[in-house]
């Protein structure tokens, strides 16, 4: 480098001969992907997401400052942010999907530098199935049990339900996956005699490959509440 001062009322020039660089080095180095587990709780309507190192001694996980954590609905989705932490020592996250617990996730970690590591191994959950019927209900007005829905309905799309008389004749069908049947004939609108009716439903659920469908049968229990109930339809 060069420079000027003055002594004795004359310019001189100083020439730095110094060959010392002065500047601050940059990582370019990315932290390891940290360890993800997680598993569903089907009946909460969450997963569940724990991440770690093995060691938090790995000299490559030393800078670590925080963590990207990454979601995708489908094994074909793309992926998306879900959140994003700070901390080095937040590892814990409960994620709840609107859509259903169906779910892939990887997470980066972040250093000092905002380097980012490589994901994480792919985690996929695929863990519930909650579409339950049941098989009996009592359709008599007193405000109990009055309508026929499934025990739980989470993550289906739509279902194609068909109700069945003794002699095959369809007495109900509906696409609601709520499914809302007050005991009353498709045709006549009159409520149907007591008995056992065959159910046929096919349920359109989302799964990690996308809508997956498959058969439920059963029959259900018609009853007026009366202790005369016969059982004739």
């Amino acid at each position: 480098s060069t420079g000027w001062r003055i002594l004795d009322g004359k310019l001189y020039e100083n020439v730095n001969h110094s060959h010392i660089n002065c500047t601050v080095p940059v990582d370019s180095t990315p932290p390891c992907p940290p360890y993800l587990t997680g598993y569903s709780l089907c009946d909460s309507g969450y997963n569940h997401l724990t991440w770690n190192y093995n060691d938090w001694n790995d000299p490559c996980a030393l800078d670590v400052v925080g963590y990207r954590l990454y979601y995708s609905p489908t094994l074909e989705a793309p992926p998306v942010i879900i959140a994003e932490f700070g901390d080095r020592y937040d590892t814990i996250y409960d994620h709840f999907p609107e859509q259903s617990l169906t779910a892939c996730y990887f997470i980066t970690a972040i250093d000092s530098f905002d380097n980012e590591s490589i994901p994480s191994v792919l985690l996929c959950l695929d863990e519930c199935s909650n579409y339950i019927l049941p098989n009996v209900f009592s359709p008599n007005g007193d405000g109990i049990n009055d309508i026929y829905r499934p025990l739980r309905t989470s993550y289906v799309e739509r279902v194609d339900m068909q109700i069945f008389n003794r002699w095959g004749l369809l007495v109900f069908e509906t696409e609601d996956p709520d499914i809302l049947w007050d005991g009353k004939h498709i045709k006549s609108g009159q409520l149907v005699a007591p008995g056992v009716y065959y159910y046929i439903c096919d349920v359109y659920e989302y799964r990690l490959t996308g809508i997956e469908v498959y058969a439920l049968t059963g029959f259900i229990y018609v009853y007026s509440g009366e202790d005369n109930d016969v059982f004739i339809e």
